[in-house]
């Protein structure tokens, strides 16, 4: 695997999202996009906000996510739909997705 400062985003904004596992198969489709790819995003790169709308960009892990990219812990970060919050972090990540 390379060593690159990969980090992931998952969200979920509704009750019934959660319930549906909708985070963990998110997490999963990420865990095993990144491993294609040859990376691996550690616990501590991995950013999730259950059941946070998106309404707001005032989310705990993005802000986190926000944080370590601009010092530099992060080069690359991944998501599902990254077409829903990649504009609104342009200056920050490089996304890619599904």
């Amino acid at each position: 695997m390379q060593h690159l400062r990969v980090a992931f985003y998952a969200r979920v904004s509704s009750g019934h999202q959660a319930s549906d596992a909708t985070i963990a198969s998110q997490i999963a489709a990420l865990d095993a996009r990144l491993a294609q790819d040859g990376v691996r995003a550690g616990p501590e790169h991995r950013f999730v906000d259950d059941g946070h709308s998106g309404d707001t960009l005032l989310r705990p892990a993005l802000e986190r996510l926000r944080d370590a990219v601009a010092t530099g812990q992060v080069e690359t970060v991944k998501g599902m739909g990254e077409l829903r919050w990649a504009s609104y972090n342009q200056p920050y990540v490089s996304a890619a997705g599904e």
